[in-house]
C-alpha cells in the first residue's frame, strides 16, 4: 500500500462510509464488506479529489474493489499529478542549428532557430542534406540533432 497517502484515506473512507479505522485493511471489499454502494463511492471519490487535488475518473471506481486498491489508486494518481506540475513547470528547451556549406563552394549558411522537436530535428537534417554537404558533416550533425531531440523528449516523457 502507498504509505504516504494511507493515513488520510483511512480516515476518509471511515469518515464517510461510518465503518471504524481498524476495518480497513487491505483486502476488505468497499462493496461487499463495507457495504457501499455507487453513490457513497462517488462521494469517496469527491472526497479524495478534495483532499488530494486529483481527479479520479469514473472508470477507476468500477475497477476498485478493495480499500488497498483504492489507496494504490490514489496513491497512483497523485504520482501522475506531480509529475505532470514538473513537466509543466521545466522551460522548454530551444535550438539553434548552423550549417555552412563545404570549404570551396559559395553559399550562405543555413540557419534555423526554435523548439527542439523531432520534427525540428528531420527538417534541419534535410535541410543541411540538400545543401549537399559532405556525408561525414552529415552523419555528425544528424546524430547530434537525434540525440538531443531524444534527450528531450525522454526527459519530458
Amino acid at each position: 500500500m502507498e504509505l504516504f497517502v494511507e493515513p488520510s484515506c483511512r480516515r476518509l473512507v471511515a469518515d464517510h462510509l461510518g465503518v471504524g479505522v481498524e476495518q480497513l485493511v487491505g483486502g476488505v471489499s468497499l462493496r461487499e464488506d463495507l457495504a457501499a454502494d455507487s453513490l457513497d463511492l462517488v462521494e469517496l471519490a469527491m472526497a479524495l479529489e478534495a483532499e488530494f487535488g486529483i481527479v479520479v475518473p469514473e472508470h477507476l471506481l468500477d475497477r476498485v474493489r478493495t480499500y488497498g486498491d483504492l489507496v494504490r489508486a490514489t496513491g497512483l494518481l497523485i504520482r501522475a499529478r506531480r509529475a505532470a506540475e514538473v513537466r509543466a513547470a521545466e522551460p522548454p528547451l530551444r535550438m539553434w542549428a548552423r550549417g555552412l556549406p563545404p570549404a570551396g563552394e559559395s553559399g550562405g549558411s543555413l540557419e534555423r532557430a526554435g523548439w527542439l522537436t523531432p520534427y525540428a530535428a528531420e527538417t534541419s537534417a534535410r535541410r543541411v542534406l540538400a545543401r549537399r554537404h559532405t556525408a561525414n558533416r552529415l552523419r555528425r550533425l544528424t546524430t547530434m540533432i537525434r540525440a538531443l531531440a531524444a534527450w528531450r523528449l525522454a526527459a519530458v516523457a
